[in-house]
């Protein structure tokens, strides 16, 4: 059995009165079709094929489409224009962007710096007053009397006028003559 396949193609009105009937007729022709293919009509031969009726094609005049639609070239000019636009709105904006990242970073490391250098500031303040605190000779006699120092009842000079480092064989420098060598001077 050969079956035949139509497609119907209907540009009226759906509500139309004419669109009714053909849908009427169209399900009318598919509901006889299908019961002739399970049952088959009697006094007919099997392999005789089985057509449906035809419904009306309406074409409409203009040539075939592709489907794609044509802008105008103003447009796409336009177009490309605003999208070179964008770019460089894109372009300055990261570049901004950018700067303003190395300049805040490089605020951070100035405030860094201004902190660091006050406290060697401060710092170089507290060295000074310890330091003018320790040279003053009253501190470090009260220093030197809780440390149990006492001052000297004699003073005595030593005069190195002349050489009393003595070297031995070698050309070393003798420790233990020289110390003799300054006892026979003193």
């Amino acid at each position: 059995m050969v079956m035949a396949r139509t497609k119907t193609y209907s540009r009226t009105n759906a509500s139309s009165p004419t669109s009714r009937a053909v849908r009427s007729s169209q399900s009318q022709a598919k509901k006889t079709y299908v019961s002739t293919l399970r049952h088959g009509v009697a006094g007919t031969s099997a392999l005789a094929p089985q057509t449906l009726p035809h419904t009306a094609i309406r074409v409409r005049p203009g040539g075939a489409r592709d489907g794609r639609v044509s802008i105008p070239a103003h447009v796409q000019h336009a177009f490309v224009i605003a999208l070179v636009g964008v770019f460089f709105v894109a372009l300055i904006s990261f570049v901004r962007i950018a700067l303003i990242t190395q300049t805040v970073q490089m605020s951070i490391e100035a405030n860094t710096l201004d902190q660091q250098i006050e406290a060697l500031h401060s710092q170089s303040a507290a060295l000074e007053v310890q330091h003018s605190r320790l040279a003053n000779t009253s501190v470090v006699r009260e220093q030197a009397l809780a440390m149990g120092m006492t001052s000297p009842e004699s003073i005595t000079y030593v005069d190195l006028s002349e050489d009393v480092v003595v070297t031995d064989a070698a050309g070393d420098l003798s420790l233990v003559g020289s110390m003799q060598a300054f006892e026979a001077i003193s």
